[in-house]
Order: C-alpha cells, then sequence, then structure tokens
C-alpha cells in the first residue's frame, strides 16, 4: 500500500479521529479506509466498492483487507453491516439506527426517513426486544 494517496487530508485527520474514538489500532491501511468512509458518508456499499474506491484514489490494499477492515470497523460500530434479502452483506455509514427500502430491480438500499412505516409487535413473556431492523422491498408498478 503506498502512502501518498489522493485522499483529503481533512478526511484523513477525520479517518484517524473516528479510528482513536472506536479504539481501534491506528495503521496506515486502517486510516486510509477510514478516511474513504469519511468521505463516502451516508450511504450503502460492497466491501467491493471500497475496494475500487481505494484504487481510485490510489490506496493500494487487497480485497482480504478490506472485509478484514470492515469487519473490525463494524465491531467497534464505525459502520452497520446490513444483510440484504439475496444474502448478501453491504455496510452502512450511517450507525443510527434506522430501516431500509430494497429497490428489488437495482438491489439499491435506501434509508427510510424517521417519519416511514413503524412495526409494533409485543415480545413473549420474558423476553424484550433487543433490535429490529425493517427492509421493505419495493418494485416497480
Amino acid at each position: 500500500m503506498q502512502n501518498n494517496s489522493s485522499l483529503q487530508e481533512g478526511f484523513i485527520v477525520e479517518g484517524r479521529h473516528r479510528l482513536r474514538q472506536a479504539k481501534l489500532k491506528l495503521t496506515s491501511q486502517r486510516i486510509q479506509l477510514a478516511a474513504l468512509l469519511v468521505s463516502m458518508e451516508d450511504c450503502h456499499f460492497a466491501a467491493e466498492t471500497l475496494h475500487e474506491k481505494a484504487a481510485a484514489a490510489g490506496v493500494h490494499v487487497s480485497l482480504g483487507t478490506i472485509y478484514n477492515s470492515l469487519h473490525s470497523f463494524a465491531d467497534a460500530g464505525m459502520i452497520r453491516p446490513v444483510r440484504r434479502v439475496d444474502g448478501r452483506t453491504v455496510f452502512d455509514t450511517n450507525c443510527d439506527h434506522h430501516h431500509h427500502y430494497l429497490l428489488l430491480d437495482t438491489g439499491e438500499l435506501q434509508d427510510i426517513e424517521s417519519d416511514g412505516p413503524i412495526v409494533s409487535t409485543t415480545p413473549p413473556e420474558g423476553y424484550e426486544i433487543a433490535d429490529y431492523k425493517v427492509t421493505i422491498q419495493l418494485r416497480k408498478k
């Protein structure tokens, strides 16, 4: 991996800051990948997409390192993994609790705004809801 990527210094600084907040080890690769994530704020992406963006920014890193880094970032709460109905996992830079629309014709995920549909359920006796995710699948009329 080369250290002279075309990433803007502000993204590098913010990427470093987020890694420190997440208490992750600061490596050159992680810093540059975190900086790319900062530049992609509020989006859904596959590991392969980040790999392509890294290459375009002059960040030379293997796809395996991308996957390992993304899982570390997700474990630290920097991004959220979202499993699509086709079984593929994409990552979401928006870590606030929210739901998604899945556009079936393109496979694209879109955030549902806070005034979107609400799902309500009562868990069985002795249980409480720890988390929930709603994905509404949409197709063109």
